[in-house]
């Protein structure tokens, strides 16, 4: 399959290697082994697959956008189909520094020491008075 030069302004140049490759690759045995994980019968170990979900995902969109890059046979990639559900977001907020965690008390402890000012600044004031007719001589001279 030949992909006409009209696709160049649809699809990234990246995209259109990832459909290059993924068509021709996935013409071989190993179609639909190139997308996901395989286990080796005869050893157990694990293979990756060939594309990454990353590339996979640019393939899928690069077979979507194909009609319209002026493909004109259908492309057949075997991708895996999407995962339908998703895991919940998360609802727990996060901790926070302990500033951020102890904000409203302290601004809830300032409220209520300005609201007691006054009296604090009238009681600091009566004090001075004392002290400074304590320290005045009582004679006049």
């Amino acid at each position: 399959m030949s992909i006409p030069s009209k696709a160049l302004s649809v699809l990234s140049p990246f995209e259109l290697r990832m459909l290059n490759t993924a068509i021709h690759a996935s013409k071989g045995p190993k179609g639909p082994e190139l997308f996901t994980v395989t286990r080796n019968a005869n050893t157990g170990h694990w293979n990756k697959p060939k594309f990454s979900l990353r590339k996979q995902a640019s393939i899928r969109k690069a077979t979507m956008l194909a009609p319209l890059a002026g493909v004109k046979e259908p492309v057949f990639v075997p991708l895996p189909s999407l995962p339908t559900e998703r895991k919940p977001l998360r609802t727990k907020l996060p901790k926070g520094t302990k500033a951020d965690r102890t904000k409203a008390k302290r601004e809830e402890a300032v409220a209520e020491k300005l609201a007691q000012m006054e009296k604090t600044l009238e009681a600091w004031r009566n004090a001075k008075r004392a002290e400074k007719l304590k320290a005045k001589p009582d004679l006049p001279f």
